[in-house]
Parts: structure tokens; sequence; C-alpha cells
């Protein structure tokens, strides 16, 4: 076989022709029998060392090269399982983390609610701290009186029930409940600002661990998934333009559209993490 012919025969795979004669030679080698198969690798004189010469017939030209396709399918295999290994490891490194995270948070509460506890005072102790019940008579003049009251009735302003009552319940936090996915179980409770909104997403930068939700784990969740965020006194979630998407309630919604957050509570799915959002007052 010539030099020409080789090369033609080279091109002619490496390039996927359209020529009837190496489509059909490609699909008999593709569809041959595991045995079979296995046999001509074996019977097969040459390595992917070797170049193709003009001595090499047609068949092990092909055989050369499919040879060649497997190593390259094999060496795409093992970088995407290395790419999950490493996925998997920082998965792993992240729940960690929010272990440490939680853990703590119970800590420093169980630690704030045992110094607001005050010790019980015994019978003794109440005696001798009992108020005394005649207090010391404070001489004051007249003209004294007439200012402090004047003061009183200039200064102070009437606090209406309402008012205090709406101001109270406000409500200042976003508390979110995950009740399905790789995080089911846990918990955050986010207080996004006007210009400080929190992020959620798949990253694991401090700005998604600190202030927003961090969901390595979760493939299916963009690296910036979508955002929580304070406007005009109401909260919002917004798509970041991920590539799954976010369902609110059930409903696909828009990628950059803000959704008002309902005080009575709406679910949200990212990805795989499904979340019961409501809204609180802590502070």
């Amino acid at each position: 076989m010539s030099v020409e012919g080789v090369r033609k025969a080279k091109q002619t795979t490496g390039e996927n022709s359209d020529k009837k004669v190496g489509r059909t030679t490609l699909l008999a080698i593709s569809s041959a029998s595991s045995d079979k198969h296995e046999k001509m690798m074996t019977d097969f004189q040459y390595t992917l060392d070797d170049e193709p010469t003009e001595d090499w017939s047609v068949e092990e030209v092909l055989r050369w090269w499919h040879l060649r396709a497997n190593a390259e399918s094999d060496a795409e295999y093992n970088a995407i399982v290395e790419a999950l290994g490493k996925q998997l490891e920082e998965g792993k490194k992240a729940i960690w983390e929010a272990h440490d995270q939680v853990s703590k948070i119970v800590q420093d509460s169980e630690n704030l609610v045992n110094q607001n506890v005050k010790p019980q005072m015994n019978s003794k102790q109440q005696s001798i701290e009992k108020p005394d019940p005649k207090p010391k008579a404070v001489a004051v003049t007249a003209a004294a009186t007439r200012s402090t009251r004047a003061k009183k009735v200039t200064t102070v302003a009437p606090v209406t029930s309402e008012d205090t009552s709406a101001t109270d319940s406000k409500p200042d936090t976003i508390h979110i409940d995950v009740v399905d996915g790789p995080y089911k179980g846990q918990f955050y409770d986010l207080q996004p600002k006007t210009r400080s909104p929190c992020w959620i997403g798949r990253s694991s930068s401090a700005k998604f661990k600190d202030r927003g939700i961090s969901l390595p784990v979760d493939l299916e969740v963009s690296t910036t998934h979508g955002k929580f965020e304070f406007k005009h006194g109401k909260f919002y979630y917004t798509d970041a333009g991920s590539t799954n998407g976010t369902r609110i309630n059930g409903e696909d919604c828009e990628a950059n559209k803000p959704y008002e957050l309902e005080t009575k509570g709406m679910t949200i799915l990212a990805g795989q993490t499904t979340m019961n959002v409501t809204l609180l007052k802590l502070v």
C-alpha cells in the first residue's frame, strides 16, 4: 500500500469522513462481539507509540486509531473521576464546617441562657434586700413643681398601642428550613440589607458561607444561583440567571426578576434543595 493511501485512510478515519467504505468498516469494527474484539486487539502487533507506515494495511491503520480513541476516552474518564472526587472532598469539608458553625451557635445560645438565669434568692436575702416601704420625704419648692409639670406637658408625646404593635411586628429576618435535598435538616437565618443581599449558590466563598447559603454538594445548583434582597421595607428573592432555574411554590420563576417573599411562608426549589421560607422578627 502506498504512503499516499495510508495518509488518506488516516485522514478519513480521524475526521469522521462520510465516505461509504470508511463508514462501513468502522461500523463493522464497533459492532463486533466482545470476544472477537479482544482477540483482534491481542493479535495486533503495533502499539500507540508506533506511527502508521506504508507497510500497514487499512485494517491495521483502523485498529491503531481504535486503540488511540480508547486511550483518549480512558484519559477523559479518569479526569472526570478525579474532578468528582475533588468536589466530594470539598463538599465533605463544607458539611463539617457547617456542623462546626451550628455547634458553636448552639453552645453560644446555651451560654447566653445560663447567663440570663438569675439565681433564686432565699428568704434571708429577700428580707435583707426588701426595700424600705417608707421613702424619705423630699422638699420641693412650688416654682420647681410648676417647672417640672410644664416640661412634662410640652415634651411627652402620646404613643398609641397601634403604633407600637406595628413597629414590633415588622419582620427583620428570613428563616429558611431545608426540607429536602443534600442539606435536609439544616436551617439558615438571613438578614439582607438594602445594598447587601444574601447570596445562595454552590460557591464556597465567604460571601456565601458567612452571609448567605453555600450548597457545594448540590451539583444542580449554579455557582451563583440567586439572592435574597431587602428593598423598600420588603424582602425579595431573585434568580441570578442560574443554569437549572428556580421554582417558587411549584412554578418556574423568571431570571433577574424579584419575587416578594410572603409572610405566611413559601417554598423555593434550587437544584435538588427544597427550602421552606418564612419571615420572622428576631431583633
